[in-house]
């Protein structure tokens, strides 16, 4: 994560910028991406239901 910031039009969201280097077999960078991505806060977001847990 390179950067973090409230989202300005979305109060109950944020804005993370990331970047993502891929390399190939002989550990040579061949693809970088750096994106921004629009997330819920903690306290705007629903709780976390992991899929294996019984509802039983």
């Amino acid at each position: 994560m390179l950067e973090k910031r409230e989202s300005s039009s979305k109060t109950d969201r944020g804005v993370v910028t990331v970047e993502t280097f891929g390399y190939n077999q002989h550990g040579e960078e061949v693809c970088y991406f750096r994106r921004k991505v629009m997330v819920p806060k903690r306290e705007a977001a629903k709780p976390r239901q992991r899929p294996y847990e019984s509802k039983a």
